[in-house]
């Protein structure tokens, strides 16, 4: 039985404060779990695990991931979908991934059992459940952002912004990617970690900053590296552009 597996039946049947689960060493946990077994007690159908936006969904050992993110410039939902082992959950390395940390939320466990009852549990704070969508997460990465390249441009949550390409460009647009190009940054085939354009002090797509003119431009300053890190944060670490209207 693997060690993930363990983690969700424990914390699905047996009845144990999350603080005092930390301590339970691997034998406990599987005798815990016979205990539960012999009794007849998680004969269970499906198991779902939810978490603000985020649901966690297991049967047998097969993980369910579905994650909803939302454009808020549209208010527009969109929802990810995956499907994998549990046993692939068990080797990632969750120590220096600090930009996939969860923020601390309520979670809600919900067991199907064969009998068609339903068992709910309710965990303000749980530092196995934390771990687990943080597994999920780092896990389904890659293919999350694969997912992103199809969405609208637009503010989305979890602090993305996407920018889509665009098929064809402004003369204004030309020009300032010439001025880009000057200062080696570059626009990328992706949609994320993109150039940063700023308008009037917000954040603009690709498409908005295509349908200016020229003759509306007060100014246009570029930075980049450190500077731009410094004066514009973490989001213009691939560059910035700050333009200013008349």
């Amino acid at each position: 039985m693997n060690k993930i597996y363990q983690l969700i039946l424990l914390l699905t049947f047996a009845a144990i404060p999350s603080k005092a689960q930390l301590k339970i060493d691997k034998k406990s946990i599987e005798k815990t779990i016979k205990e539960k077994e012999d009794k007849g007690q998680n004969k269970f159908i499906k198991i779902e695990i939810l978490s603000a936006n985020e649901k966690i969904t297991v049967v047998n050992d097969s993980v369910f991931f579905t994650r909803e993110i939302k454009n808020l410039d549209t208010n527009q939902s969109y929802f990810y979908d995956s499907k994998f082992d549990s046993k692939e959950l068990e080797n990632i390395d969750i120590l220096n991934d600090e930009g996939l940390k969860l923020d601390k939320a309520p979670y809600k466990v919900i067991t199907f059992l064969s009998d068609k009852s339903i068992q709910e549990k309710e965990y303000q704070s749980n530092h196995q459940l934390d771990e687990l969508f943080k597994r999920v997460r780092i896990k389904t990465n890659d293919d999350f952002e694969y997912f992103l390249d199809f969405l609208p441009s637009g503010n989305y949550t979890y602090n993305i912004f996407i920018n889509q390409p665009i098929k064809v460009k402004s003369d204004f647009f030309t020009q300032l990617e010439k001025l880009m190009n000057g200062e080696d940054i570059y626009l990328k085939k992706g949609t994320l970690n993109q150039p940063k354009i700023v308008l009037n002090q917000k954040q603009i797509t690709f498409a908005e900053a295509n349908q200016l003119n020229a003759n509306q431009v007060k100014s246009i300053t570029i930075y980049k590296d450190e500077k731009a890190l410094v004066l514009y944060g973490s989001s213009a670490k691939d560059g910035i552009v700050v333009i200013e209207l008349k």
